[in-house]
């Protein structure tokens, strides 16, 4: 017979007078919707801690996806507060475990559908290998009334109250406005009002600031960029397209979106490439071990990665293209990259240099 529960005290109490000694795992999924729904809910699992599962052999995990909802959770004023014996924050998948989810697709196919998609499992599984990648573009991005036609916008609204002005300020970077002036010229805004802004979509994961490497954190020399893949494809390629999205002329942006996705796929493969060297130095397999890693710039000048050792004084620059290269190609990029790495101020007199190019093919 099923036992009579009227409310999550009789549910616990249940399962309390059940343990016999037992450990026990309890899992409740998207809590922050449940908070949402009712307010009152961070007070009610405080009374059922404190007065029936404190002294069990009990662990208690709350998972929500609603950031900041979560985060309230274990601020100071929240009832749970001091209640937590930990704390996990779950990361996208790199792309070395996403790119599983398609074992039908050729590396480079992977390395397109990650560069769409990012590294959260639920988008992964969006997507069909046994269908090409635009097909999957079509069929489950820009098809009205398929979940991640709407995804990100119901992400927004949800954490979000002035929603609207973060759809232009993502929008304006994913169409390569990274600068503060840029951003703000974009959206008609002033450049003073957008920090405020920035500072919740970083705090979201959503945004990131990105300063050369070799300078200092409080270096003025910043830049923005949207961290997520699936959120920078959207504003890059969706978001600014709706009206046609909206009246059936889906084949109208699936040609624009072809047309563009190459410059696209090449600035995230140079995350995957990051990614790459990361692999390879925790396994000591690079010519050095370095304990920071990131990109360059100055003026008109950049270098996609550079990585370095203070102690050891050693630096690593790196090219990365999405394309194939012939020797000579390649022996070109290189000479260029040696150029580019004289006018990098760091240990110049002391420093030992090593040059690295990464491709589709060579």
């Amino acid at each position: 017979m099923p036992p009579k529960v009227k409310n999550f005290d009789d549910v616990f109490t249940y399962i309390a007078k059940r343990l016999n000694e037992r450990k026990i795992l309890i899992v409740i999924d998207e809590f922050s919707y449940l908070i949402e729904k009712d307010d009152s809910i961070p007070s009610v699992f405080q009374l059922i801690w404190d007065e029936i599962l404190k002294d069990k052999n009990v662990t208690l995990i709350l998972c929500g996806s609603l950031v900041s909802m979560m985060e309230n959770l274990l601020s100071y004023k929240s009832p749970l507060y001091g209640r937590r014996t930990g704390q996990w924050k779950l990361l996208p998948l790199m792309f070395k475990d996403a790119q599983q989810f398609f074992p039908n697709y050729s590396m480079e196919e992977k390395i397109i559908a990650y560069s769409i998609l990012g590294g959260i499992p639920f988008y992964l599984t969006m997507f069909d290998d046994r269908k090409d990648v635009f097909t999957n573009v079509k069929e489950k991005i820009l098809s009205k009334g398929e979940i991640l036609y709407e995804e990100v916008e119901f992400l927004l609204r949800e954490e979000l109250k002035d929603y609207s002005t973060y759809l232009s300020i993502l929008e304006a970077i994913a169409r390569g406005n990274s600068r503060i002036s840029e951003i703000a010229n974009f959206c008609k805004m002033q450049a003073k009002d957008l920090p405020k802004y920035l500072n919740v979509l970083m705090k979201l994961d959503i945004v990131e600031k990105v300063f050369p490497i070799t300078e200092k954190r409080t270096t003025k020399k910043t830049i923005y960029k949207i961290k997520d893949n699936f959120f920078d494809f959207y504003f890059r390629f969706v978001y600014p397209f709706k009206n046609e999205l909206e009246i059936g002329n889906i084949e109208k942006v699936v040609e624009i979106i072809k047309r563009d996705l190459n410059s696209f796929v090449g600035k995230k493969f140079e995350d995957i490439s990051r990614e790459f060297l990361l692999q390879m130095n925790n396994k000591g397999l690079l010519s050095f071990k370095f304990s920071d890693i990131g990109t360059w710039w100055e003026k008109d000048k950049e270098i996609d990665i550079v990585a370095f050792n203070k102690e050891e004084k050693k630096i690593l620059f790196c090219k990365v293209k999405w394309q194939d290269l012939s020797k000579r190609k390649a022996e070109e990029i290189i000479e260029n990259l040696k150029e580019k790495a004289k006018i990098v101020k760091w240990f110049n007199e002391k420093r030992k240099e090593y040059f690295c190019l990464i491709g589709k093919k060579n």
